[in-house]
């Protein structure tokens, strides 16, 4: 798939809801690329919508395989991965962002 030199590809886990999908929806309304990731792929598309520039995997971010297999296939569709976005789950408490760097979505 060819993207705009200007388009970013963003890889989101935790994309279903909150603040992923929040990010997702911005970053397709932008022209951007988003691989978007969730234990159940098919809440992405109902929460998210359509687009060829939207890829939504299934994956389980406690296993290291499932990750390199969803880096391999964002790769594989977009040619690389800009932006990094990970939502992490601590036992019952709610979920959290890791420091980042901040990326604007006008």
């Amino acid at each position: 798939m060819s993207l705009a030199s200007t388009a970013k590809v963003w890889l989101i886990t935790g994309a279903s809801r909150g603040f992923g999908q929040l990010i997702a929806k911005g970053a397709l309304e932008r022209g951007d690329a988003v691989v978007a990731t969730a234990r159940q792929p098919t809440t992405l598309t109902g929460a998210v919508g359509e687009s060829p520039n939207f890829l939504p995997v299934r994956l389980d971010v406690t296993s290291e395989p499932e990750a390199q297999q969803v880096a391999a296939l964002a790769v594989d569709r977009f040619g690389r991965i800009d932006v990094r976005r990970h939502r992490r789950a601590l036992g019952s408490q709610r979920s959290h962002s890791r420091p980042c760097d901040a990326v604007r979505i006008e």
